[in-house]
């Protein structure tokens, strides 16, 4: 799996765990991953979104194109 693939799949991950209202276990099972990799990807990616101002901006042009 490529970087961009796998910053995707935590963005992912991410927006699942902020804004689904679903456990950890469920949003997993819709990754193919435990719950821990689901809370580790949301902690890597909000410390990423601190670092690195376009992605910040990518993410949240995902989220209002969601309307999340």
């Amino acid at each position: 799996m490529g970087e961009n693939e796998k910053l995707a799949r935590q963005v992912g991950m991410y927006l699942c765990h902020r804004h689904s209202g679903k456990k950890l276990k469920e949003i997993g099972a819709l990754f193919g991953v435990k719950e821990t990799a689901i809370a580790e990807a949301r902690r890597l990616l909000s410390r990423k979104l601190k670092e690195d101002r376009h992605l910040a901006k990518t993410v949240e042009t995902i989220r209002r194109e969601l309307k999340i």
